[in-house]
C-alpha cells in the first residue's frame, strides 16, 4: 500500500522544540540565578529561602521568553519581546500569592506614576550630560523616556496576559463608560469607516472590563458602539462647551480627549 499525502498538506511543526529549548535554557539559567542568590544569603539562610526561588524564577522565565522569541523569529530590536519578557518573568518570580496580595493592585494603581517618573528622571539625566555626551545620548534618553512614559498601559495587558497564561486569578476590571472627546478627527473624518481611532480603541477594550459603552450626542462609524463627542471643524473654546452639558448628562468614566487642530488651521491662541 502506498500513501501519497499532497505536498501543501504537509506541515513541519518545529515549535515544540523551541519551547523545550527556551525552556531547558531558562530553567539552567534560573538555577544558577538561584544558586547564586543562596551563595549570597549564606549567612541569612531564610531570607534565602523567600528571596532566592524568586529570583531563579524571574531570571530564568526572562531569558527563556527572549530565547523563544529569538528562535521563533522575533527581532529583539523591538521592544515588545522585552516587555512579554519582563512581564512574565515578574509574573513567575513572585509567584501567585504575591501576584493576588501585592503586584496586580501595587501595579494596577501605580504603575503609569512610576514610569512616567522613571521617564522623566531618563529624560533629564539626558539633558544633565549633554553637554560632554552629545546629541545621540540625549536623542537616546528621550526615546527611553518616550517609551517608558508610554508603556504603563502594554506592560499591564502583558502581565495581565502572563498571570492568566500562569492560571493566576486576575482581578475583574471595571465597568467603562468612555466618552470619545474631540473634533473631526474623533468623528473619523480622513478614514474610510469614519470610525477614526475608536474601532481600534473598542478592541483593545472589549472583554477586558465587565461591561463597555462609548457615550456621546453624535453617532458615526462601523464599530459596535459608534457613540462619541467628536464635532468636525470644532475648535477648543466650542468642544468645552458642549463638553460642559454632556459630561454630566453622559456621565462617562472615561474620557479620551482629541482637540487643537482647528485652533492651529485658524492660528488662533
Amino acid at each position: 500500500m502506498v500513501v501519497i499525502i499532497p505536498a501543501d498538506e504537509v506541515h513541519a511543526e518545529s515549535s515544540w522544540w523551541k519551547g523545550i529549548v527556551a525552556l531547558t535554557v531558562g530553567g539552567m539559567v534560573g538555577f544558577a540565578s538561584a544558586a547564586l542568590c543562596f551563595g549570597a544569603f549564606v549567612p541569612a539562610a531564610p531570607t534565602a529561602a523567600i528571596v532566592c526561588p524568586s529570583v531563579g524564577g524571574f531570571m530564568g522565565t526572562f531569558v527563556a521568553s527572549l530565547l523563544k522569541a529569538a528562535l521563533d523569529g522575533e527581532s529583539l530590536g523591538d521592544y515588545e519581546p522585552w516587555v512579554v519578557a519582563f512581564a512574565e518573568a515578574l509574573v513567575a518570580g513572585l509567584g501567585a500569592g504575591a501576584w493576588q496580595k501585592w503586584l496586580q493592585p501595587c501595579a494596577k494603581a501605580n504603575m503609569h506614576t512610576v514610569l512616567q517618573k522613571a521617564g522623566e528622571a531618563v529624560s533629564d539625566a539626558g539633558a544633565a550630560v549633554a553637554k560632554w555626551a552629545g546629541a545621540g545620548i540625549t536623542k537616546g534618553a528621550a526615546a527611553v523616556a518616550g517609551f517608558l512614559e508610554g508603556a504603563s498601559a502594554i506592560i499591564w495587558e502583558k502581565m495581565l496576559a502572563a498571570a492568566r497564561k500562569a492560571g493566576f486569578e486576575v482581578i475583574a476590571a471595571s465597568d467603562l463608560r468612555v466618552m470619545p472627546l474631540g473634533d473631526s478627527i474623533t468623528y473619523g473624518v480622513g478614514s474610510p469607516t469614519k470610525s477614526s481611532y475608536r474601532s481600534a480603541l473598542w478592541d483593545r477594550l472589549d472583554g477586558q472590563t465587565k461591561s463597555l459603552d462609548f457615550v456621546g450626542s453624535a453617532q458615526s462609524g462601523q464599530l459596535p458602539d459608534i457613540d462619541h463627542e467628536g464635532h468636525p471643524g470644532w475648535r477648543i473654546d466650542e468642544i468645552a462647551d458642549v463638553a460642559g452639558c454632556n459630561l454630566p448628562h453622559y456621565r462617562p468614566n472615561v474620557v479620551t480627549l482629541h482637540i487643537g487642530t482647528n485652533d492651529m488651521n485658524q492660528n488662533l491662541r
